[in-house]
């Protein structure tokens, strides 16, 4: 391991910094496991699951969204980011009890975490001002690189948008999280982390090219939920039309139009069902509207319940760390057709088909083998879900607490 400038004192507690990416809530369970967790900071986290049932009532689509920032294992230890009386009082109508203050966020959290000697892991572009302060006082700086290098992904977005002739600029970069300043900061980050936890291979292999020490870098794949196989719902026994399940938020960068291709190559066998997408447009780009249905934003397990009467899993992503919603479905006994760039654990032919980036005819091929042969696609579906048990939650706790329990703790 790379060794910084001051040496850090291992023997302390790791609290967890949240910007809006779910498994973090993983990672609080991961460091409680042995008694190592600080607390949960986190500027939209949602305590009360009573008022959250009466909200649910009423027809307004936040309800659901606000259901899930609800992690019950943890709410014990949640400490909201409130910078003035009034969005204290508002956080308290939501039971929140526990606030941290500063000018942002991220200074909120690195004063917290300092004032309590505490070493902070939170995710890329939202580490700087934590991790200068720590790394300065000796504390641990645990960065969650949930994507691949900013640097690298960038070129790959940037060749993407052109061949759709959308804008490209570093603006438009920026909004997707790939701006220079993002890159400079995720730069910034690496230098400064003891450990980068990355979710696949593909994302080591981007981080490696960008001249990062292989010693920092932690492989911890995500997990999976699963859900009894024996419950599938008598429609996934009858193959056609196959319903293939899109997951994602996003669609140029999680290819969403190859997809679209590949259902119209296909049409009227396939249909695609895009969860967490109320829509989807892009300028000079059409498709058969028929060959798709958005479901938007769907909780988790209610999605999970959509799932059952799925055939299929896909996701042509160009660019990752690791999708969950792959999990997910390799989680509901799906075979799964991906790229090497989803940064999945699939094995191509086993679980599911690895397909070239934007590679309609590739992904089409893929589906109409699952189409036409039935027994194969079960026996997929058999592979995915002892996959997904094997990619368990608890796995992930393990790998991220595992350089915490091999290093030697600093004794000053």
């Amino acid at each position: 391991m790379a060794v910084n400038a001051v040496a850090k004192d291992w023997r302390v507690h790791i609290g967890v910094a949240h910007h809006h990416k779910h498994h973090l809530y993983e990672t609080c369970v991961a460091y409680n496991s042995i008694d190592r967790w600080a607390g949960f900071a986190t500027s939209r986290f949602v305590v009360s699951p009573k008022l959250l049932d009466g909200l649910e009532r009423i027809p307004i689509g936040s309800a659901k969204r606000l259901r899930s920032y609800h992690e019950p294992r943890i709410a014990h230890n949640v400490h909201v980011y409130a910078n003035n009386f009034v969005a204290k009082t508002a956080l308290r109508v939501f039971g929140a009890n526990r606030f941290i203050n500063g000018t942002t966020f991220n200074h909120a959290v690195a004063e917290w975490a300092s004032s309590n000697k505490v070493g902070v892991h939170t995710h890329v572009t939202g580490a700087v001002e934590i991790f200068e302060k720590l790394d300065a006082e000796g504390l641990p700086c645990l960065l969650e690189m949930y994507l691949a290098d900013r640097a690298f992904g960038r070129k790959i977005l940037e060749e993407e948008l052109a061949i759709f002739g959308l804008p490209h600029g570093d603006n438009d970069m920026e909004a997707m999280g790939l701006g220079q300043r993002q890159i400079e900061r995720c730069n910034r980050e690496s230098e400064l982390a003891d450990f980068i936890f990355c979710p696949s291979q593909f994302v080591i292999d981007s981080m490696l090219l960008a001249g990062v020490p292989k010693e920092k870098l932690v492989l911890v794949p995500y997990g999976s939920t699963t859900v009894d196989v024996a419950s599938q719902s008598r429609g996934r026994l009858t193959s056609e039309p196959l319903r293939v399940a899109f997951i994602a938020t996003e669609g140029v960068r999680k290819g969403l139009p190859y997809l679209l291709r590949a259902a119209a190559l296909l049409k009227p066998h396939i249909e695609v069902h895009a969860f967490g997408l109320a829509d989807f447009h892009v300028p000079g780009f059409s498709y058969d509207r028929s060959t798709i249905k958005f479901h938007g934003f769907t909780p988790k397990r209610q999605m999970m319940r959509h799932l059952d009467a799925m055939h299929v899993g896909c996701l042509p992503s160009l660019l990752e760390g690791s999708a969950i919603g792959i999990f997910d479905c390799l989680g509901a006994g799906l075979p799964v057709i991906v790229t090497r760039n989803a940064g999945s654990l699939v094995t191509d032919g086993i679980e599911g088909f690895i397909v070239a980036s934007r590679n309609a005819e590739e992904i089409a091929t893929a589906l109409e083998e699952l189409l036409i042969d039935e027994p194969r696609r079960q026996d997929m579906g058999v592979q995915a879900t002892q996959l997904a048990k094997a990619s368990s939650w608890t796995k992930y706790h393990e790998g991220t607490v595992a350089p915490l329990e091999r290093i030697t703790p600093v004794i000053e």
